[in-house]
């Protein structure tokens, strides 16, 4: 090997151990800013929380904006007027849910009772269902259990107060002067990545803010009108808490209306078995339009994720926050998609993202309407 080759790989080799060096640093720099984050995971709850209640009053602090009314001010009366009624509707609904979940949870064991006498008739009409057994009693244990956790969670709603008040604190301070924190972002990426940043934060408000408040209108959408069917149609017991946990529910992708709807169903079937038909028939018909109608109408296709990375981020959140994470599946799974498609994407196919190239022919056709 004559010299100059020499040196050429000598500089190829120290190039290639820098690069590893650097890709090490980088691969432990990320797995200790996960650990980071998981330990501040609670805090991290509290900003999200108050972010999704930022995005849910937004447009009508804007609104108001919009209308000569000071921004500070504007942020104080929806906040308050939201604050005012929460209280009000909690004091009315809470009570009344306790109620009637203690209602299930002791209707439990006859309900287990008529559907294991349901199934005697059943092996005795096919003998060949007897092989397979039902442990009643360990039926009655595990649902009855099920149900301690929502008592403790309604009952626990007063130790919320003051993360809750934390959220509605860091919500003001987010709507008051938004920009300044967008500006605050962006300070913090380096000048020639100013642009993507921009467009990764107008992504995520665009999609984000659109989703949640589409989630918002249609669960208390399906929560009105399962209380009108469940209360006045078919008039069965526990109306109330089935329709508040189907609306609750609808906020949980996919998994969530089943669940809801299956709860539903079973309350009507033992109350009177005709009655759990019509509510499997009613929610059969409000999914289709629910999923068909009201949802393309109301948020349309704003988060774009394929169905099984919905259910897999709502099965790691679950696991890993527990269940906050549940309803923060999707938000996250969206700003990873947001990321892929403007970052990752890009960068290996050579080609510009699609919001990209919505940004410079907008900015072409601002230029031609100037330069007219």
């Amino acid at each position: 090997m004559n010299r100059p080759d020499y040196y050429a790989a000598e500089a190829k080799l120290q190039l290639t151990t820098s690069s590893l060096y650097k890709s090490v640093i980088v691969f432990i720099a990320a797995i200790l800013g996960l650990v980071f984050v998981y330990l501040i995971r609670d805090v991290l709850i509290l900003f999200v929380l108050a972010a999704i209640l930022a995005y849910a009053v937004n447009p009508l602090v804007a609104w108001l904006d919009a209308h000569r009314i000071r921004r500070v001010f504007s942020v104080i009366v929806v906040i308050g007027g939201l604050v005012a009624a929460s209280i009000v509707g909690i004091s009315y609904l809470i009570p009344a849910i306790i109620d009637q979940v203690q209602g299930i949870s002791a209707s439990i064991p006859s309900w287990v009772r008529d559907a294991n006498s349901i199934w005697t008739d059943l092996v005795d009409r096919a003998p060949f269902l007897g092989s397979y057994q039902i442990d009643t009693q360990a039926i009655v244990d595990q649902a009855t259990a099920a149900t301690q956790p929502v008592l403790g969670l309604i009952q626990g709603v007063i130790a919320l107060v003051v993360g809750l008040v934390l959220v509605i604190v860091i919500a003001l301070y987010a709507l008051v002067d938004p920009y300044k924190i967008k500006n605050s972002l962006l300070r913090l990426v380096p000048p020639n990545q100013n642009e993507l940043a921009d467009r990764l934060i107008k992504q995520v408000n665009l999609r984000i803010g659109g989703w949640l408040r589409g989630i918002i209108a249609i669960a208390i959408i399906t929560s009105t009108i399962s209380y009108i069917f469940y209360a006045y149609v078919v008039k069965i017991p526990y109306a109330l808490t089935l329709a508040v946990f189907t609306g609750l529910f609808e906020t949980i992708p996919i998994l969530g209306p089943i669940i809801a709807g299956v709860v539903a169903g079973a309350v009507a079937f033992f109350h009177e078995p005709i009655l759990g038909l019509y509510v499997v028939l009613f929610i059969t018909l409000t999914r289709l339009i629910t999923d068909y109608y009201l949802a393309p109408k109301i948020m349309g296709h704003q988060v774009g994720i394929h169905p099984l990375a919905v259910i897999f981020s709502v099965l790691v959140m679950a696991e890993v926050i527990g269940l906050v994470g549940i309803f923060l599946a999707v938000p996250v799974a969206a700003i990873f998609k947001i990321i892929i498609d403007e970052v990752y994407v890009p960068r290996i196919s050579g080609r510009p993202s699609d919001a990209e190239l919505a940004a410079r022919i907008k900015l072409e056709q601002k230029a031609a309407k100037e330069a007219e």
